[in-house]
C-alpha cells in the first residue's frame, strides 16, 4: 500500500506537468481533508487510498485513472480536456478538476462521462468503482504479451475430387412403347475451394431420330464463395427480378454481410445461385442508456446477449433472427442496466419488430449480377442464335427494421425496335404494425407496365392475403387491365379451418370476371377427418376419411359433381394390407373396380398387385419393389391398362388406359470415401468439412457408434458415421484447428493418453481428410493385498516411469493406455513386480 501512495504523489508531479493548472478550480474555502478509504473495483477489494473529501462530497486522485486505467489525455481546449478510453473518446470539463496541495482531484459524479459507475458505500467506508472496459483487475499486474506461435499444419483441404452420384432411369418396353429408355446421372464433388455438378441424360425413344440427341448435358457448373461474394460459372438461371428462363455464363453475388446464408442448395440440378424466397428476419436493434452501462437482450424473458453502452450513450445489437425464436415482436425486449453488476434493470425498452419481408437483414446489401448466352450451350437445341446474350442486375438493402428496398435490370429476349431491350422493376416492402405486412413494386416490361401491392396479416387464428394489379399495355390494340386476389384462412379451433379464394379480373371495357371459390377441412374426431371444397360454378368436392383403429383399417369416401368414390383398405398382418374402391360417374352407367394387395416381405423388398375392371374391360399391375431406406431404390413389373384416376372429358372409352408394357425404375444415392463409392447420400457444403480415417492395427475394424464425440481446440463436435471406421464433421467454419479425440469414444483397447492431435485446416466447400492411427494398448488392473486406498503405485519401462495412479477403496488400481512390453510396477514398501504385456489387458495383478 506505502508503495501505491508513493506512486501516485511521485505521478502527480508527472500530471501537473502535463495538466496546466489554468481554469482548474482550487478549492480553499470547501474543508477539504485528505482522508483514507478502501478501493473496490467490480466488487473486489483492491487497496486502501488517500481521497478529497468535503462538503461536497469525496475526490478520486486523478492520476489513479491516468496510470492504472488506460486513460489517455488526446487534446485540450479553454474549457474541456479530451480522454481516450477502451469505451471511446470523451470530455471532462476543467471547471470540475479540484486542486488540492497541488493535486489534481475529480469528483465521483464526474466519471460517469468516461463510463465509468463511481459511488462512495458508507457501511464499508469504501469507494466502488464498476469499470466497464475490463473484466479483470486493472489495478494488477499485466501479463506478459507471449506471441504466439504460428502452428504447423498436418493436413490440408483436398483439391478435386467426386463426392456423390445420383442415378435415376426409367426403362420401358411393351406395344405402345417398343423401346423408350431415359438415364440421368448427376454427380457433385469440389475443385479449388468451390463445389461443382454435372448432370447427364441418355434418351431413347421415337421422338428423336439423330443419335447426337440421345446423351445431353443438362446441367454443368461450378462455384465458388468466401464471407462476402459467390460466383457460379456454367448453367444459371435467375434467382431474383424479372429473369426467367436459364442461359450460360457467370453469376456473382455479394453481401456486405455475409453471402453463405444467402446461397442455394447446390446438387446435379441446381442452377440458382442464391435461395429463393428465404426471407431473413435478421433486425438491428438499437437504442439509448447509461455510459457505461449494459444492455440486455430479451426474447421471451430469456435473456439473448448483453452489449455494452458507449461513451455516446447508444447501444446497438446487430442480426437479431427472430425467426429462432417468436413471430410477436411484443415479446422482445431490452433491459437497461447502469453498470455491470447491478441486479435490478434502471427500465425496459420494448423496441417495435415488424414482420417485414425481405431477403436481407437490417442494413444489408444483396446483389446479383449475370450474363451468358441464354439457353444451355452444351444442348444444340437451345442454341437459338449466336447474339443471343442476356444480362440482369438485381439489388437489395434492409433500410430499415422495417423496411426493405428492391430493384433490377434485366436485357429482355424480345426484340421490339420502338421499346428498348431492357426491362425494370423497383419494389419496397414495409412492416406496419398489427402484423401487417405491404410490398409495392412497379415493373416496366417491354410490353407492358405493371403495379403491384399486397397486403399479408397474420395472427394465430386469422390470415388474409389481397393483391391489387394494374397492367397497362404498350401495344395500343390491347387494353388496359386490372387483377384482384384475395385469400383468406381462418383457424379458429385447431380442428377447424376455414378458406375462401376470390379473384376479379378486368381487361379494358370487358365485362369484369369473378371466381371465388371456399374450403373448410374439419377433424370431427381423432380419427375423423372431413373436407368440403365448393367454387361459384357449384363444382364441389367432399372427402371423407374415416381411421378404424381397432380394425386397423380405412375408409375413404369422396364426392363431386362428376363422380362419386368409396375406398377402403386393412392391415390383415404387419406386413399385408388389401384394398378396394368402386369408382361411379355420373354420365356413364359402368362402374370401375379395384383391388390390390401389399405384402412387405422384409424391410427391403415389397411385392405389389392391383386389378381394375371397367365396362367388360380388366387390367392389371404387378411390381417387386426393393428399397433400402433412402440410398437406393428398384421396382420391376408389369402393366397392362388401367382406370384412370382423373376424367377430363366425357367420352366414356377414355376412362380406361389402354396400354401394356414391362418396365424398370431406379434411382441410387452414392457417395465417394476414400474407401471408394458405397451407398449413401452426398450433401455438399458451402462450409467445410473433415472426413477422419480411423485407421487402427491390421486394418482391424472398430465398434464405435454411429455418432460420436471430437473436440476441435478443445469444444467438443458430433460427427457421424459415414462408412467403416470412417466420420465426417459438418459446417466447420474456415481456420486451423487442432483435432483430438476423447478416449471415452474408443474401446478399451485403444484408449490413450498419448493419443495424436494433429493441427487441420479448413476452408469452404472443401473436405479436409485426415488419418487418424489408432496405436492398440492395454492395461494392468490388480489389487494392493494390504487393501490400503490412496497409495501410489509406479509402472517403469526400460527404467522410465511412463504411468501412476492411486489405488481405490479396498486397494484397488488400474491403469490404462500401455503398449505391449515389459513393466515394473513399483510401490513405497514393496517389493517391484516385473509383468509383461502381450495382446490382452493384465488382470488380477497383485502387490
Amino acid at each position: 500500500m506505502k508503495n501505491l501512495q508513493l506512486l501516485f504523489r511521485f505521478s502527480s508531479v508527472v500530471l501537473l506537468g502535463v495538466i496546466p493548472m489554468n481554469n482548474l478550480a482550487q478549492s480553499s474555502s470547501l474543508n477539504n481533508e485528505i482522508a483514507l478509504v478502501g478501493l473496490f473495483v467490480n466488487d473486489q477489494e483492491i487497496t486502501n487510498i488517500d481521497v478529497l473529501q468535503n462538503k461536497n462530497g469525496y475526490y478520486l486522485p486523478f492520476e489513479l485513472f491516468i496510470q492504472k486505467m488506460g486513460l489517455k489525455p488526446v487534446s485540450e481546449t479553454a474549457t474541456d480536456w479530451a480522454f481516450h478510453s477502451p469505451l471511446g473518446d470523451a470530455q471532462i470539463a476543467k471547471n470540475q478538476i479540484v486542486v488540492y496541495q497541488n493535486q489534481p482531484y475529480l469528483p465521483l459524479n464526474a466519471f460517469k462521462s468516461l463510463g465509468i459507475h463511481a459511488l462512495y458505500h458508507q457501511s464499508s467506508l469504501a469507494i466502488k468503482l464498476y469499470i466497464p472496459w475490463d473484466s479483470e483487475n486493472p489495478f494488477g499486474k499485466k501479463a506478459q504479451n507471449t506471441p504466439k506461435r504460428d502452428r504447423k499444419i498436418d493436413f490440408y483441404p483436398d483439391i478435386f475430387g467426386l463426392g456423390g452420384i445420383k442415378l435415376n432411369g426409367d426403362l420401358y418396353n411393351g406395344e405402345q412403347n417398343k423401346e423408350s429408355q431415359a438415364l440421368n446421372m448427376g454427380l457433385n464433388g469440389y475443385l479449388l475451394g468451390g463445389l461443382w455438378g454435372l448432370e447427364l441424360g441418355v434418351y431413347q425413344n421415337g421422338k428423336f431420330s439423330s443419335k447426337n440427341d440421345r446423351l445431353k448435358v443438362n446441367n454443368l457448373y461450378w462455384l465458388k464463395s468466401r464471407d462476402h461474394w459467390a460466383m457460379r460459372l456454367g448453367n444459371n438461371r435467375h434467382s431474383y427480378g424479372l429473369g426467367q428462363g436459364d442461359y450460360s455464363g457467370l453469376t456473382f453475388a455479394y453481401s456486405n454481410k455475409n453471402i453463405t446464408k444467402h446461397l442455394a442448395y447446390t446438387s446435379s440440378y441446381s442452377q440458382h445461385l442464391l435461395a429463393r424466397n428465404g426471407y431473413s428476419s435478421a433486425r438491428n436493434i438499437e437504442g439509448t442508456g447509461p455510459a457505461g452501462g449494459i444492455a440486455e437482450l430479451r426474447v421471451d424473458g430469456r435473456p439473448i446477449a448483453r452489449v455494452r453502452i458507449a461513451l455516446d450513450k447508444k447501444y446497438e445489437f446487430v442480426g437479431l433472427n427472430l425467426d429462432n425464436y417468436s413471430d410477436h415482436n411484443y415479446n422482445v425486449e431490452v433491459a437497461i442496466f447502469e453498470y455491470s453488476l447491478s441486479e435490478p434493470p434502471i427500465r425496459i425498452d420494448k423496441p417495435f419488430l415488424s414482420r417485414r419481408r425481405s431477403q436481407v437483414a437490417t442494413d444489408e446489401v444483396l446483389i446479383e449480377a449475370g450474363a451468358g448466352k441464354r439457353g444451355n450451350i452444351f444442348k444444340k437445341r437451345d442454341n437459338v442464335s449466336k447474339n443471343d446474350f442476356t444480362s440482369h442486375l438485381y439489388a437489395e438493402y434492409g433500410l430499415h427494421n422495417n423496411v426493405a428496398i428492391r430493384g433490377s435490370v434485366t436485357k429482355s429476349s424480345f426484340e421490339n425496335r420502338d421499346n428498348p431491350p431492357y426491362e425494370t422493376m423497383v419494389g419496397m416492402n414495409i412492416g406496419l404494425p398489427f402484423e401487417i405486412n405491404l410490398d409495392l413494386s412497379y415493373k416496366n416490361l417491354i410490353s407492358q407496365k405493371i403495379y403491384n401491392s399486397q397486403l399479408d396479416y397474420s395472427n394465430k387464428y386469422l390470415s388474409l392475403n389481397y393483391h391489387y394489379q394494374q397492367i397497362m399495355n404498350k401495344n395500343f390494340l390491347k387494353k388496359e387491365g386490372k387483377r384482384q386476389y384475395l385469400n383468406v384462412n381462418f383457424y379458429p379451433i385447431d380442428r377447424i379451418n376455414l378458406s375462401f379464394h376470390g379473384t376479379h379480373y378486368k381487361d379494358g371495357s370487358e365485362k369484369a370476371e369473378q371466381y371465388f371459390s371456399a374450403y373448410l377441412s374439419t377433424r370431427l374426431t381423432d380419427n375423423v377427418n372431413f373436407n368440403i371444397n365448393r367454387d361459384r360454378y357449384n363444382d364441389y368436392y367432399y372427402h371423407l376419411n374415416w381411421h378404424l383403429p381397432d380394425y386397423n383399417s380405412n375408409l375413404n369416401a369422396e364426392w363431386t359433381n362428376k363422380h362419386q368414390k368409396i375406398r377402403i383398405s386393412k392391415d390383415v398382418l404387419s406386413n399385408l394390407s388389401l384394398g378396394s374402391s368402386v369408382t361411379h360417374w355420373n354420365n356413364n352407367s359402368h362402374n370401375a373396380y379395384n383391388v390390390y394387395a401389399d405384402y412387405r416381405y422384409n424391410e427391403q423388398h415389397k411385392l405389389h398387385a392391383a386389378f381394375d375392371y371397367f365396362n367388360h374391360q380388366n387390367g392389371y399391375d404387378l411390381s417387386w419393389q426393393y428399397q433400402l431406406d433412402n440410398d437406393a431404390n428398384v421396382q420391376l413389373g408389369f402393366h397392362k391398362n388401367q382406370v384412370k384416376q382423373s376424367i377430363n372429358n366425357e367420352s366414356s372409352e377414355n376412362y380406361f388406359d389402354q396400354s401394356h408394357y414391362f418396365y424398370l425404375q431406379f434411382s441410387f444415392n452414392l457417395f465417394n470415401s476414400k474407401q471408394g463409392v458405397q451407398l449413401g447420400q452426398y450433401h455438399p457444403s458451402h462450409y467445410g468439412n473433415i472426413v477422419v480415417n480411423l485407421e487402427s492395427e491390421n486394418n482391424e475394424p472398430l465398434t464405435l457408434d454411429d455418432e460420436i464425440q471430437l473436440q476441435l481446440d478443445q469444444y467438443p463436435v458430433q460427427a457421424y458415421k459415414i462408412s467403416d471406421n470412417q466420420y465426417m464433421l459438418e459446417n466447420i467454419k474456415t481456420g486451423k484447428y487442432k483435432l483430438s479425440f476423447p478416449m471415452g469414444n474408443l474401446p478399451l483397447e485403444y484408449q490413450n493418453k498419448n493419443l495424436p492431435e494433429p493441427i487441420v485446416k479448413v476452408e469452404k466447400a472443401t473436405p479436409t481428410f485426415v488419418d487418424y492411427t489408432l496405436t492398440k494398448t492395454f492395461g494392468i488392473l490388480g489389487q494392493l493385498r494390504t487393501e490400503k486406498e490412496n497409495v501410489k503405485i509406479e509402472f517403469y519401462q526400460n527404467d522410465k516411469k511412463v504411468a501412476e495412479t492411486y489405488t481405490v477403496q479396498y486397494g484397488y488400481y488400474q491403469v490404462i493406455g500401455l503398449p505391449k512390453g515389459d513393466y515394473m510396477i513399483k510401490t513405497a514398501g514393496q517389493p517391484s513386480k516385473k509383468v509383461t504385456i502381450k495382446d490382452e489387458i493384465l488382470f488380477d495383478v497383485g502387490l
